[in-house]
């Protein structure tokens, strides 16, 4: 059997497809099992060990400074012609909600048959949509297509492989301060995309100087790097100088995460995660750190911390900034306690 997975979403809806990646393969433990992804999100599939190969293309919008849409798009046509040689049975749209450019690609890349949610259940030529089920969990949304293929459905954890020489690298340079250190390294994670989830300086600045006097503790200050004024990719610089400066007299570790590999890499090295709704929370849950996770106007329901020791701080607002510190220390505490993290 030849199954081509589908997934053009962001980097956590694809890190929530990842238990579905594993119980197919444990179904069909002799199939060539391929995954087309964005350049944006590949990494997260990177030495997963239950594919095949991993195809890639590019958005027009993620293109490399210098790159002309006419190369982004030959690229893609090149990889269209050479998936439609392999002559797939199926190819499987992972996404909740696969929009038109995602059918339309299965279409072109022309299996035997494709499988996908939608609103309605229907059969219509080679295209089977299946109904999306509802409140529920975004890992969860998969499940319909995992019975179409007599999958049995299980609850299988998220899943990440962080480069192992990298973490290494981490550990003898930059960040060596972790090693033998018996104490707790706590990710903090202050960048999201979205307005609602992002959580002020001066509280950042306040958590982190009360969790470093009543902890023995190291504090990972992660970001994404670059000005938040960029149009393509917004970082939090600026933000992070800031928090850096106003706790430079305590036991805090820069931590810019170019890319996801470094972020996998960097999140590895910590006993725990304080961040937004997003990517990186993903991350931390793919890698079964116990978290805190603030969020804004997203569901907790579909998009909450997957099979981890987790606290969701949510306010009636739906504002990220409405979060008291205290309650997050309060939390941490709890979190701490019911996780067993000494």
């Amino acid at each position: 059997m030849k199954i081509l997975l589908i997934h053009r979403n962001n980097i956590g809806d694809l890190i929530c497809a990842t238990p579905f990646i594993e119980i197919l393969r444990i179904r069909y433990p002799e199939a060539i099992i391929d995954a087309l992804v964005n350049s944006y999100n590949h990494e997260v599939l990177q030495n997963n060990p239950n594919l095949n190969y991993i195809y890639i293309y590019t958005k027009g919008k993620h293109r490399s400074k210098g790159e002309s849409l006419f190369c982004v798009y030959w690229n893609r046509l090149r990889t269209i012609f050479l998936l439609r040689k392999k002559s797939y049975d199926y190819a499987l749209i992972l996404t909740s909600d696969p929009s038109g450019r995602a059918l339309s690609l299965a279409n072109r890349i022309a299996p035997n048959k494709i499988i996908c949610l939608s609103d309605t259940a229907t059969v219509k030529n080679n295209v089977t949509t299946l109904e999306t089920p509802l409140n529920c969990h975004a890992v969860e949304t998969l499940y319909p297509i995992a019975t179409a293929l007599d999958v049995n459905v299980t609850h299988c954890n998220l899943q990440i492989f962080p480069d192992a020489k990298l973490v290494e690298h981490y550990l003898a340079t930059c960040y060596q301060a972790l090693r033998g250190f018996n104490g707790l390294t706590i990710a903090v994670h202050i960048s999201s995309r979205k307005k609602s989830q992002r959580w002020p300086t001066e509280m950042f600045i306040e958590l982190i100087s009360r969790l470093c006097q009543s902890e023995d503790a190291k504090i990972l200050l992660l970001w994404s790097p670059g000005d938040a004024q960029s149009a393509g990719h917004p970082g939090d610089d600026a933000k992070a100088r800031d928090i850096l400066n106003a706790t430079k007299h305590l036991n805090v570790l820069p931590a810019p995460t170019l890319s996801l590999t470094e972020l996998f890499a960097t999140v590895s090295l910590a006993d725990l995660m304080i961040c937004s709704d997003g990517g990186a929370m993903h991350v931390a849950a793919a890698l079964k750190k116990p978290i805190i996770c603030f969020f804004g106007d997203s569901n907790p329901r579909t998009w909450g911390p997957w099979m981890v020791p987790n606290i969701v701080l949510q306010k009636e607002s739906k504002e990220v900034k409405d979060i008291l510190v205290d309650e997050v220390l309060a939390s941490f505490h709890q979190l701490k306690t019911t996780a067993m993290l000494s």
